[in-house]
């Protein structure tokens, strides 16, 4: 027997994560992220010629791929856990 509409209870769990979301101190996530991920995929998408302090020099950019989950119970501490990463980069092992 239904006693509500799901609607209303996906809208407080909408609006619960919002607030955490606000929340969030993204100086400490900023440290989660040099210290707990292990970087699985660099790839060097594009390269360039480009003049630096007058002086010609080669410009590579990279992407890197990571997705950092981040699980806090509920008094708000970070919960260790490890990186997610793409499927794709899933299938690449070490």
């Amino acid at each position: 027997m239904q006693v509500t509409e799901s609607e209303i209870i996906k809208d407080g769990e909408k609006d619960l994560i919002d607030s955490i979301k606000d929340g969030l101190d993204l100086d400490a996530i900023e440290e989660l992220l040099r210290e707990q991920i292990k970087i699985k995929q660099v790839e060097c998408k594009t390269g360039d010629i480009v003049v630096h302090n007058d002086e010609v020099a080669f410009k590579l950019d990279f992407e890197i791929k990571v997705k950092l989950p981040v699980i806090v119970d509920r008094d708000g501490n970070f919960l260790p856990m490890k990186p997610e990463f793409d499927e794709d980069q899933d299938n690449e092992k070490e």
